[in-house]
């Protein structure tokens, strides 16, 4: 977080009115432009309790409730500032606002001053006009000369509701503005003094003095003289207090131009330039509008190269009741200097904000797997199967401008009615990604994730090359399972590039969306997408039966439509390769058979049983080293005694029967991880989160395991012959 006193300094810009600061939020200023950031960091608590501390103080910091409170103080060389502060279950919300100089703290009655003796001002006429208390730093307002005294007798002091506004030429920003000497927030007490605080110093909150002084006037050598002028007020409520124009400096300073019906109503040769007008005009002409700001708020080429000192003052107490006079050169070293130039709000987006594109390529180049843009925060890259957050938050606007903008219009419908879709984004540059937006609570939010550029092997993902033997079946059932996000989709691509490459069969794909893109070779292959291609999985899957298919790829089973016309395909003849989420072989089983009513079980367990091959569930563990992933697989063949396991609904024995099978090619989940242990590929407090038997893994690793499970109950005792069998 920047420095307050930093902060407090585009309030001191005509076109800056407000600072909101707000906990999880970015500082940001209001201006013509409506609310801006001016920094990158992220607002804490803890950053925000100290800058309430430090304008208001303790007591009053430690009374914000959920009940927005508001306070008024004075800060050296500014306006009146107001104060709001807010306390929610999310965090500390904080507006400083400039409202004008100081007031009254009863905000229905003027301010009422006794003029100095020999001022110059008549007496009974100042009590009937508010006090322009003039800016802590500047000086009061010479004031006007008098009329001549047959003007002063015939005509009675102005009432303050019939003062005429006077019309003063547009503000623009002076050519150079005086350096600010000194910035201390003050606070109105319930007394009535003034109690002087100095900010914190970093990782530490502000020690507050226990005796309150009134503010040191500054020197007067380096204040400006205001211009006056007075609010008016409607005929049916109190004139309000008065408030100081910047005054302008050098040759180009603007002159003030009284209003024509004015000029007309009194001539005065002699009038000051800013006195006010006889009452005598009754009908007031409406008020002048203001000249807008302009849109740019860069400064003036004078003021950007030049640089403003800010001392933050310690008081000392011994002081406290003595005149304030102006510091001296010795003390200078018990004043902490702040060299800071001046920061105007941005006429753009940060450039912390970066595009979409620009995002893509990050997560190549770090060898991330997917990218999140979620409205609210910032980019989140999953690296190595955790999320790494980069960047600064992003607003809703800009996110939804990122992600809805790549949705294609074929989905908006669609979008519209279920608040989510899924479709494959291809970039020449970045290279392809399946994408997934939806809407939730803080807006919108995409997924990414990133497919290779170059089409996988079983090699490069680290699998068992007697996968293999999946595209060597001229029909039956291969699931690739496993949970979400463990690379099923790159070991089915796997297996269809060696379909493609080695066999000349018609692969047909059914994906939403299509991932990888096969490219041709000797196979023919025709690859489908739900949406664009096809209605859905289950039409694709009917259509197929009838376009001579030898391999149907399916992206993912779904439902029992799409199950039941998976077995069907694989009665007739073809070659099926489908993933699922499952977490392993014995649930993947049971997922399939439950998804039918119970009378149809029999005949599912009968099909499933007869015409599956092979199974693969697979996990991708984090490495020993960090940085990457590493593939461990379990593997299930089909073979005449898992056959009669499904037929006879005993899914129960399967690990015993894994465990026999080892010579037919069954791997067990825990046996992978072990493997991966002993090779130093991952660690084993890592393989035990992906275990679905720790003790069994441990086991393994300490070569205490035995050879063989004992044998389970009378179930258990068929597989010894069963397994003698012929596999199919």
């Amino acid at each position: 977080m920047k420095p307050l006193a930093e902060l407090l300094r585009y309030l001191s810009h005509p076109a800056i009115t407000e600072i909101a600061l707000t906990t999880g939020r970015c500082p940001m200023i209001k201006s013509v432009n409506g609310y801006e950031p001016v920094d990158s960091s992220v607002l804490t608590d803890e950053e925000l309790n100290r800058t309430l501390l430090t304008m208001v103080g303790p007591a009053r910091a430690a009374s914000v409730t959920e009940k927005p409170m508001k306070w008024s103080v004075r800060a050296e060389g500014m306006a009146t500032l107001a104060v709001v502060a807010v306390r929610r279950s999310e965090g500390l919300s904080m507006r400083v606002m400039r409202t004008g100089d100081a007031t009254s703290s009863n905000p229905g009655r003027p301010l009422e001053t006794t003029p100095a003796p020999g001022s110059g001002v008549n007496t009974a006429a100042a009590s009937r006009i508010p006090e322009t208390t003039p800016r802590p730093g500047t000086t009061s307002v010479p004031p006007a000369e008098p009329p001549p005294a047959e003007a002063s007798a015939a005509s009675a002091p102005p009432d303050p509701r019939d003062i005429l506004p006077p019309t003063v030429a547009p503000l623009v920003p002076p050519p150079r503005r005086p350096s600010v000497t000194g910035l201390r927030v003050i606070k109105a007490s319930s007394s009535g003094t003034q109690e002087t605080s100095a900010p914190a110093s970093a990782g530490a909150l502000p020690n507050f003095p226990k005796t309150l002084s009134p503010l040191p006037p500054a020197p007067a050598a380096l204040l400006p003289t205001p211009v006056q002028t007075v609010v008016p007020s409607s005929t049916t409520e109190m004139p309000t207090a008065p408030y100081s124009i910047p005054p302008q400096f050098g040759p180009d300073a603007l002159p003030v131009v009284p209003p024509s019906s004015v000029a007309q109503a009194s001539p005065s040769p002699k009038q000051a330039p800013m006195a006010f007008p006889p009452p005598a005009t009754t009908e007031r002409p409406p008020p002048p509008v203001p000249t807008p700001l302009p849109v740019d708020l860069a400064p003036p080429p004078s003021m950007e190269d030049s640089s403003i000192d800010i001392s933050i003052q310690e008081p000392e107490p011994e002081q406290a009741e003595a005149p304030a006079q102006a510091p001296e050169p010795e003390k200078e070293e018990h004043t902490r200097q702040l060299q800071v130039r001046p920061q105007l709000p941005p006429r753009s987006r940060p450039d912390f904000w970066r595009d979409l594109p620009a995002l893509m390529e990050e997560a190549r180049r770090i060898g991330a797997s997917d990218l999140h843009i979620v409205s609210g925060r910032p980019a989140l890259f999953r690296v190595a199967g955790e999320l790494k957050p980069d960047g600064e938050p992003l607003p809703p606007k800009r996110v939804e401008q990122m992600v809805l903008s790549q949705v294609p219009a074929r989905l908006r419908a669609a979008f519209d009615r279920d608040g989510s879709c899924d479709f494959a984004l291809q970039s020449e540059a970045q290279g392809r990604f399946r994408v997934n937006v939806c809407r939730q609570r803080s807006g919108l939010k995409g997924s990414f994730r990133l497919i290779p550029k170059d089409l996988p092997s079983l090699e490069s993902l680290g699998l068992p090359v007697e996968l293999i033997r999946a595209t060597r079946y001229a029909h039956g059932l291969v699931f690739i399972t496993g949970p979400s996000g463990h690379g099923k989709t790159s070991t089915l691509a796997a297996l269809v590039e060696i379909l493609n490459r080695e066999t000349r069969r018609h692969i047909l794909t059914v994906e939403d969306p299509v991932e990888f893109v096969h490219p041709r070779k000797r196979g023919l292959i025709s690859q489908r997408e739900v949406g664009t291609n096809t209605r859905s999985v289950a039409s694709a899957l009917k259509a197929a039966l009838r376009e001579d298919a030898d391999v149907i790829v399916v992206g993912e089973l779904r439902d029992a439509e799409t199950v039941r016309l998976a077995l069907t395909a694989s009665e007739t003849g073809r070659l099926v390769l489908c993933t699922m989420n499952t977490p392993n072989s014995a649930k993947t089983l049971r997922r399939i058979i439950d998804q039918f009513p119970a009378s149809e079980q029999a005949q599912v367990r009968y099909t499933l049983g007869s015409h599956l091959r092979l199974i693969v569930s697979q996990r991708l563990v984090p490495s020993a080293a960090g940085g990457s992933l590493v593939a461990a697989a379990e593997v299930l063949p089909g073979s005449v005694g898992l056959s009669h396991l499904i037929h006879d609904d005993a899914l129960s024995q399967l690990p015993a029967l894994m465990q026999r099978a080892r010579e037919q090619g069954a791997v067990r989940l825990e046996a992978a991880l072990a493997e991966l242990v002993r090779s130093r590929k991952t660690t084993l407090e890592i393989a035990r989160d992906y275990a679905e038997s720790p003790e069994v893994l441990e086991a393994l690793v300490s070569g205490t395991a035995p050879e063989l499970p004992p044998e389970p109950g009378s179930g258990g005792r068929k597989l010894a012959p069963l397994m003698d069998r012929k596999s199919a």
